[in-house]
């Protein structure tokens, strides 16, 4: 590469400004650059192609140099440094002022106005001369106090606010940032693509992703909105925002349109209403009103010709001053944003709301009647159901986007934009198609717009429908209810009519006696009825339902539906709150093989009816009783019909277990579920070990053509290994070959074993079993931290009371799974950690890495399963199945933590020292629970 690519690649790696010493000695180091002479490249010719590259480096007043290529992710970059610090300050320090947050918007505010002078004819400040320095900072925070009438009048007590956002930034040092920051210059950036960096770093607040008390929108969805009100975006209309919490939508419309509408809104937080007024201000909106109130409590109606909002999604608020000014009386603060926006809105005039599904099906009297009000008065224009984890990393809530307009509407636009036609998943984030969305809203028709059904059971993606038929549905704006079609209704019937609810009975003694979870619900279509045999005792005195007679139990958690049916052939069990259970209706029992029932229940067009009814958020998505008996289902009424049906399927299953069973076990005919299971893991250990020693064949091939030494590489690629380094990974694979049956007796043995505890010091226990990997995870170049609670120094160990060898196995095969599964070739800092923190009847323990979240459709329970799930392939093999063996055994739990998440790292000392950076994104998190059991 050319010197200045080289300079370029250093300081994008480094991420800092450097020294043209520093760059030098890395790009020799690394050989990036050659002479046409052979020499070292001298710190003096960096400086010198600087200076011819100026467009693309800046060099600061204390030397350093920087990258300016990349203008707008430089300046993100600097801020996110920044906030990761008072992120870190707020988590682990205990204070619990929420100014905190305005810290870093607000520097880079004073900032702006620093450099675009008209600014300050805005806010009415006289002294252009400031210095961009913290002193500075503090000067201009005190000229707003005194000489800004127009802030002053928009916030009476700024003075105090602003005492405490400078309080708070005495805690931190910002120098270094500072002389970063001042060799941009924002002058040359536009209004709007200033503002879309302010709001980029208001969505990356540091208390913002903590405490979720109003939630930052993704582009996207501002993007959504904005599509959706442009007809009404004329120049000087009225754009209200109740609530506007940072102003995320009505600046992003700003940025996305020409024409220069007013805003009118109302902020009752005084932190939120500073930030969301300095974010106004640098998109350039127009402000008409703007105050520091409640929303709620306004009286003026008529006057806005769009409406956004995004109400708080849950809360109550105590006034019957406020509720009596709406006409649905309530307490639910989210009822009354609805109605403040249909007050404010002019004939014409059109609101987009941002509402937590619930909104639309809650069956609770005030939710109903607010329903019932806006479909009466013809105000529902469509509702868009959106898909689940949209708002994710900061919440699973499950929303749609309420579209209300005063021009009698007669039918309503449902749209079902949760359909896979409508988004995409990158990792943790949702991208949704917007132009398709606006397209179907406009009735701008693609061809083939709606796609086939998948399956004889289908649905439609959007419809519009009448608001009568809404009447007749008791005000129901559950999109995916309406949207389920079927190609042959006549064959179809409720399952209402073949089952009913159980009525759980009481019984006194709970204890002992076996206990039903959705993980001992059949794993796939060939395991119909539940197996008694392998169910622990219910030694926790669990809560559940007491079921004493044949049933049929459904999982309540999509996708997890996983019909099986309990025989009662045993025993009484305790059933899972999440499971819920259903008799054969006496007078249809000799009609139906149970069989037909399972193998239909478990057919793809059940399961599409299942997902549709499915209400909640991500985390909490699931289906109610009532709900799942109105799934339709095709069901013979001659019941040698089913019994021809069932024996086809039979033998279809026979064939696929003795293909299965062939390829596992040389045609030995195994048909066993466990014995398969038992093999399907084998098979995947030792698929993990092959590939190794493939590998080191293959270079052994290439090193016999020579004659070398043995620490000599094999080879002249960069990473090639040495002869004695392929001999040792060898030895390594025969020894892991070696011990896996070993391996396997033990994890099957461990159960029936005496837990055997003892206390040992956590970081010295921890660090030895790392010791043993060191190899593997030198060679793989991925960090280990260990830890212990922030408020404990590092040089501090605490007392774990744990079985040794167990969690020996646990942290084994925790670190062998990073390794193997979760970075790819573009992840340059891997890190691991391993963590503790107490209280006085637990030990909590993290076990996090960085790498790749688990791909979509395997959950916790596919980890911690035998072997994995036959049906599809993706088990974990022994790693996941004893980790959450040795888990049980200490009679503890283990979850699973939202990937995504950012994490401040207090202590950057690892044990292998390849840690740059202060914070990571957590990809896998398990957050292990265990009593302190004597």
């Amino acid at each position: 590469m050319k010197l200045h690519e080289a300079i370029e690649h250093v300081l994008k790696q480094q991420n800092r400004g450097m020294s043209p010493r520093e760059l030098a000695n890395i790009i020799n180091e690394r050989e990036l650059y050659s002479r046409n002479d052979g020499g070292l490249i001298p710190a003096s010719q960096i400086s010198a192609r600087i200076n011819n590259y100026q467009h693309l480096f800046k060099k600061s007043d204390d030397g350093l140099i920087y990258r300016i290529n990349d203008f707008k992710k430089d300046i993100l970059s600097l801020a996110f440094e920044m906030q990761s610090r008072t992120r870190n300050f707020y988590a682990h320090s205990g204070v619990l002022n929420n100014q905190i947050e305005a810290i870093i918007p607000f520097i880079f505010f004073y900032k702006r106005i620093l450099d675009r002078k008209v600014l300050f004819e805005i806010l009415l400040i006289t002294d252009t001369n400031a210095k961009f320095d913290l002193n500075g900072l503090y000067n201009f925070a005190n000229d707003l106090n005194s000489n800004s009438k127009w802030f002053s009048n928009k916030l009476e007590s700024l003075i105090r606010l602003l005492e405490d956002i400078l309080k708070d930034a005495s805690l931190f040092n910002f120098d270094n940032e500072i002389k970063k920051l001042s060799i941009y210059d924002f002058s040359k950036l536009s209004d709007h693509e200033f503002g879309g960096i302010f709001s980029e770093i208001l969505a990356n607040s540091p208390i913002r992703n903590i405490r979720h008390s109003q939630l930052s929108i993704p582009n996207e969805l501002s993007e959504l909105i904005g599509r959706i009100i442009k007809r009404n975006v004329f120049s000087d209309a009225v754009l209200y925002n109740p609530g506007t919490g940072q102003a995320s939508i009505p600046t992003f419309v700003s940025r996305n349109t020409t024409n220069d509408f007013q805003f009118w809104g109302e902020e009752i937080n005084q932190s939120d209403f500073v930030l969301s007024l300095m974010n106004l201000i640098c998109n350039g909106v127009i402000i008409k009103e703007y105050s520091c109130n409640d929303s709620l409590s306004q009286n003026n109606s008529d006057f806005a010709d769009i409406v956004v909002s995004d109400p708080p999604y849950m809360g109550r608020i105590n006034s019957v001053e406020i509720e009596s000014k709406y006409p649905v009386r309530t307490q639910e603060i989210v009822l009354l944003f609805i109605q403040r926006a249909v007050k404010a809105l002019k004939n014409g005039g059109v609101a987009a709301i941002i509402v937590p599904e619930s909104v639309l099906f809650n069956n609770s009297k005030q939710f109903k009647e607010l329903r019932k009000y806006l479909i009466v008065n013809h105000l529902v224009e469509s509702v868009i159901s959106l898909p689940a984890g949209v708002l994710q990393p900061m919440t699973g809530i499950k929303i749609s986007l309420l579209v209300l307009s005063k021009k009698e509407n007669r039918e309503i636009l449902l749209i079902d934009a949760d359909s896979k036609e409508f988004f995409q998943k990158d990792g943790y984030k949702i991208k949704l198609n917007v132009p398709k969305i606006e397209n179907i809203y406009f009735e701008k028709f693609e061809d083939n717009i709606v796609n086939e059904p998948e399956s004889q059971y289908g649905r439609k993606i959007f419809e519009r429908i009448s608001v009568d038929l809404l009447h007749e549905s008791d005000f129901d704006l559950n999109v995916k209810g309406y949207l389920l079609e079927s190609n042959d209704d006549n064959n179809l019937q409720p399952i209402s009519e073949i089952i009913e609810p159980y009525k759980s009975v009481s019984h006194a003694d709970l204890d002992e006696i076996p206990y039903v979870n959705i993980t001992d619900l059949n794993n796939d279509f060939k395991e119909l009825f539940l197996n008694e045999n392998n169910l622990q005792k219910n030694q926790r005195n669990q809560s559940g339902i007491y079921l004493d007679r044949p049933a049929l139990l459904i999982g309540s958690i999509p996708p997890r539906m996983k019909p099986s049916y309990f025989k009662a052939e045993k025993s009484p069990v305790i059933v899972s709150q999440n499971i819920h259970v259903f008799l054969i209706k006496e007078k249809k029992v000799k009609d139906i093989n149970i069989e037909y029932l399972l193998f239909e229940l478990s057919s793809q067009r059940v399961a599409e009816q299942f997902e549709a009814y499915a209400t909640g958020s991500t985390s909490l998505r699931r289906i109610s009783r009532n709900d799942f008996l109105k799934i339709k289902i095709r069901f013979p009424d001659n019941i040698k019909e089913q019994d021809s049906i069932v024996a086809t399927q039979k033998e279809a299953l026979y064939a696929a277990k003795l293909i299965e069973a062939e390829s596992f076990a040389d045609k030995m005919g195994i048909t066993r579920i466990e014995e398969k299971k038992l093999l399907g893991f084998i098979k995947h250990e030792i698929g993990n070990i092959t590939p190794g020693i493939s590998t080191d064949v293959s270079n052994l091939q290439q090193f016999f053509s020579k004659r070398i030494d043995l620490n000599e590489k094999i080879s002249g690629s960069k990473n090639a290994a040495s002869l004695l380094g392929v001999f040792s990974r060898i030895q390594s694979n025969i020894n892991d070959v070696e011990n896996l049956l070993e391996n396997i007796a033990n994890i099957i043995r461990v159960g029936d074993e005496s837990i055997s505890k003892k206390n040992v010091k956590f970081k010295k226990y921890i660090r030895k079993e790392v010791e043993k990997q060191y190899s593997l995870l030198k060679n793989n170049k991925i960090n280990v931290l260990i830890g212990i609670d922030q408020e404990y120094t590092q040089k501090q160990d605490r007392d774990i009371f744990i079985d040794t060898n167990q969690f020996s196995y646990l942290v084994r095969n925790f670190l062998i799974n990073t390794v193997k599964h979760a970075f790819d070739n573009l992840t340059e800092e891997r890190s691991i950690i391993i963590n503790m923190n107490e209280d006085k009847d637990f030990y909590y323990l993290s076990l996090i890495n960085n790498g790749k979240p688990f791909p979509d459709g395997f959950s916790l329970d596919d980890f911690l399963s035998f072997g994995g799930r036959v049906e599809n392939q993706k088990g974990s093999g022994l790693g996941g199945f004893l980790i959450g063996k040795v888990v049980e055994n200490h009679k503890g739990t283990i979850d699973l933590l939202e990937s995504g998440t950012v994490m401040f790292l207090e202590d950057t000392n690892t044990e292998s020292g390849f840690i740059s950076n202060n914070f990571i994104r957590v990809g896998i998190h398990f957050f292990i629970k265990l009593p302190k059991i004597q």
